[in-house]
């Protein structure tokens, strides 16, 4: 299947107050909910782990095992409405780099918990994949999705749900399997064919940091797929520069970490992404791997929740590829943030903690960001956002997504009025 069917102001006050953009229209009616198709969980608190063995794609893990995901019904109105949940962590971009994922949670499925092991809980918490926040079916915590179907797909293929490469030989006994695409696809398939998507009405496609990122090149795709739902899209922490601080696009440790990344990894996965996106970037077609230019050519509703000082997007930017480094000039940012990691810290607590040097970069990455969210926003009138400036990184999964507001509008809240008057 080639591309084109898979298809798919500027000033920032000293707290970074946070920008939220709204786009409205109708929203559709729903029809009565069906019975639970066969082999759907009964219990509503139930979670079902379901790996995809045998699929029509050849999907698989990076290490050969088969993908899959976790799956807890929706009931009463919440039948025929779906979430559909990208895990996050990182990306591969060498033979070396993804032979070493392949043996960990997010290269094999063999490390994947089943709901009923003691650590399952924990196991979720550690890799972002946890049924809480806008997953969760506490009505209290999440009074707007806690009754629909969530599923929460879980990442082990390194390349951002975007690889076609297939199976890539690295001796006589091991290869590496770069299937990305292949296995959103085959996850969908079995979603429609076994769980009743097929009846689906609204689906909210969603994903945190990696997952995030895959959300913003797979929007369109998994729209089109799903003809017969309303099909909307929200990308968390997702939102990671295709450039670095200085003018050259170099980072802080003088290497063009993101660029180098993004393009050795859509080489080495054979990445899919957006055609239009890269016609227009004919020199560069990795650039279509970053939201700041892949959001410019989708069509379906989208709304980006992000902070302008994101630390993992910083963070890691200025690592350079060696992710050990000790020139990291943004370690001030590990004495800022709160032990909580869900809880997201003041950025103006950085103030006390990081020296000038560092709190310029920070001030210049942040308008950045902003300047690319905006750019997008000005043009696809049918997105929304919320932008924060607290040192956030992933929000809308855990339960402190309830208490996360900007002046006197909260984030979930924000997502609902977006979701609603579209």
């Amino acid at each position: 299947m080639g591309d084109r069917e898979r298809r798919r102001a500027g000033f920032i006050p000293a707290r970074f107050v946070a920008v939220l953009l709204l786009a409205a229209a109708a929203a559709g009616a729903l029809r009565p909910a069906e019975a639970v198709p066969p082999g759907m969980p009964r219990k509503p608190a139930h979670i079902v782990r379901v790996l995809l063995r045998q699929n029509r794609f050849g999907a698989r893990c990076l290490d050969g095992s088969p993908p899959g995901y976790y799956i807890r019904r929706g009931y009463g109105e919440g039948r025929r409405r779906w979430i559909v949940y990208l895990q996050g962590g990182g990306w591969c971009h060498n033979m070396a780099q993804c032979a070493q994922r392949a043996s960990t949670v997010l290269g094999s499925s063999k490390f994947w918990r089943a709901p009923s092991d003691p650590g399952f809980q924990a196991s979720l918490e550690k890799y972002g994949s946890t049924f809480t926040g806008i997953l969760s079916r506490n009505a209290s915590e999440n009074p707007s999705y806690h009754n629909w179907h969530v599923v929460t797909v879980f990442y082990c293929d390194g390349g951002g749900f975007s690889g076609t490469a297939g199976a890539v030989r690295v001796n006589s006994s091991f290869s590496l399997h770069f299937d990305g695409a292949r296995i959103l696809d085959a996850v969908l398939d079995d979603l429609k064919l076994r769980w009743g998507m097929r009846t689906a009405r609204r689906v909210l496609f969603t994903g945190c940091s990696a997952g995030g990122q895959a959300v913003s090149n797979a929007c369109d795709i998994v729209a089109d797929q799903l003809p017969w739902a309303d099909v909307k899209c929200l990308m968390d922490g997702g939102f990671f520069l295709g450039e670095g601080f200085f003018l050259d696009g170099s980072d802080v440790t003088g290497q063009m970490y993101f660029r180098t990344l993004a393009k050795r990894m859509t080489e080495l996965h054979h990445s899919i992404m957006d055609p239009d996106c890269k016609n227009a970037n004919p020199r560069s077609p990795w650039r279509c791997f970053f939201p700041q230019f892949n959001l410019f050519y989708i069509s379906r509703p989208l709304f980006i929740v992000n902070s302008v000082a994101d630390y993992a997007a910083i963070e890691i930017a200025n690592r350079g590829q060696n992710q050990s480094s000790t020139t990291n000039i943004f370690s001030c940012l590990d004495k800022v943030y709160d032990s909580e990691p869900t809880i997201p810290a003041d950025l103006t607590r950085a103030k006390s903690r990081c020296t000038p040097q560092e709190l310029a970069a920070i001030q210049v990455y942040s308008k950045r960001v902003l300047t690319r969210i905006n750019a997008v926003l000005r043009q696809r009138k049918q997105f929304g956002s919320f932008i924060m400036g607290s040192l956030a990184h992933c929000t809308t999964i855990y339960p402190s997504w309830s208490l996360i507001r900007r002046k006197k509008e909260y984030l979930r809240d924000a997502i609902d009025q977006w979701y609603m008057q579209y």
